[in-house]
């Protein structure tokens, strides 16, 4: 296995042998592998070339070339008069009869001419797969003495698609799609009442009532609470402490922010008795139950994310937390630098997906993700 960089010439140097490649590839580093009777070139482990591979042969002779002139004819279509002191003239004529054809086209035209009308015919057999054909029409062109390179063009000029006719669609009612629901012949039924989001926990004997969880004491109780209990369920503090921070500072998870740092008075539509429940039991992460916060900026929906995944961390599940903004320029930069593919593939975890800040968590025996808006 060999690496070469495509020159601006659109060649590569393999074993002392010069080999012509596609254009689109000049300036990239080629991962070739030899075998052998080809060389094939791969691009970020994608194969971009196939080439026969080509030996030096005959006493005293050191280097070679293989030129196909379907890979730099192209280029040279827009600069024709380079044919005429190209080193690789002969080569770029594919076989001997096209070889005879521009013996006879030097003799009948000027140079100049005679260069644009060769790399044209060569140009029509490559992009057009017509080989045998062009030589056929420019051998005839020239013993009738009538070739020109607009009679060339014409010759060969691709069938033009047939003009669309102008259509007038009516748009149809959007009531006829109520023909597919279920219910259209049906007499509707009352839709049910949709629960609220969040239910409210029923108070302990030994608690004090929930309802009046906005006085901070009440809410300091409750954290308090599920961090003691966090804390029985987890067992050899010492050794989960320091699982915990290095499993955080890989999360990259917001410091400084946690449920003992929150104000819930400051959003009094928020229940904590759920989000207390979910800290302080892993178990829907182990049954891929999603969690998703709701609401406006700046109420805290980042804050309490980031609490909900600190619990995870210390019940010993993987969290990875992301901005998306961060994770936007991520994808544009690995797509310019051609690693999109090997991103996405160690991204494939990730099921959901947010607009503004999410974490995902994955227990150690099965991937499970949930998503914190």
């Amino acid at each position: 296995m060999l690496t070469a960089k495509v020159s601006k010439r659109s060649t590569i140097d393999v074993r002392c042998i010069l080999y012509t490649v596609p254009s689109r590839l000049i300036g990239r580093q080629l991962e070739l592998h030899l075998y052998h009777d080809r060389i094939v070139g791969y691009l970020e482990r994608h194969p971009v070339v196939e080439l026969p591979r080509k030996r030096v042969s005959g006493k005293g002779k050191r280097r070679d070339r293989c030129i196909n002139y379907r890979h730099v004819i192209g280029s040279m279509r827009l600069k024709p008069r380079a044919f005429i002191y190209c080193t690789w003239q002969s080569d770029l004529l594919p076989n001997p009869e096209y070889r005879q054809i521009w013996k006879q086209l030097k003799a009948q035209f000027d140079l100049e001419q005679a260069a644009k009308i060769i790399v044209e015919g060569l140009y029509i057999a490559a992009v057009q797969d017509k080989e045998q054909a062009v030589a056929a029409y420019l051998q005839q062109q020239l013993q009738a003495s009538s070739l020109t390179l607009n009679r060339l063009k014409k010759q060969f000029e691709p069938p033009q698609m047939k003009q669309v006719p102008d259509l007038s669609i009516e748009q149809h009612s959007l009531d006829l799609y109520d023909k597919l629901l279920p219910s259209y012949s049906v007499p509707a039924k009352p839709l049910p009442t949709p629960e609220p989001l969040f239910k409210k926990a029923q108070a302990l004997p030994h608690a004090d009532p929930l309802g009046i969880y906005r006085i901070p004491s009440y809410a300091g109780k409750l954290v308090l609470c599920g961090i003691l209990t966090g804390l029985v369920r987890n067992g050899n503090s010492t050794k989960r402490t320091s699982s915990s921070k290095a499993s955080s500072h890989r999360s990259q998870t917001p410091k400084r922010k946690s449920f003992t740092n929150f104000d819930f008075s400051h959003c009094p539509q928020l229940n904590p008795a759920p989000l207390m429940q979910l800290a302080a039991d892993p178990g829907w992460l182990e049954r891929a139950e999603n969690c998703l916060l709701l609401g406006p900026s700046g109420v805290g929906k980042t804050h309490l994310a980031t609490g909900v995944s600190q619990k995870m961390l210390e019940f010993g599940k993987r969290v990875k937390f992301f901005a998306a903004n961060a994770l936007v320029q991520q994808l544009q930069q690995a797509k310019l630098q051609l690693q999109l593919h090997p991103v996405l593939k160690n991204w494939t975890a990730m099921i959901y997906w947010s607009w503004m800040t999410w974490a995902i968590a994955k227990s150690r025996k099965r991937k499970h993700p949930f998503c914190l808006n």
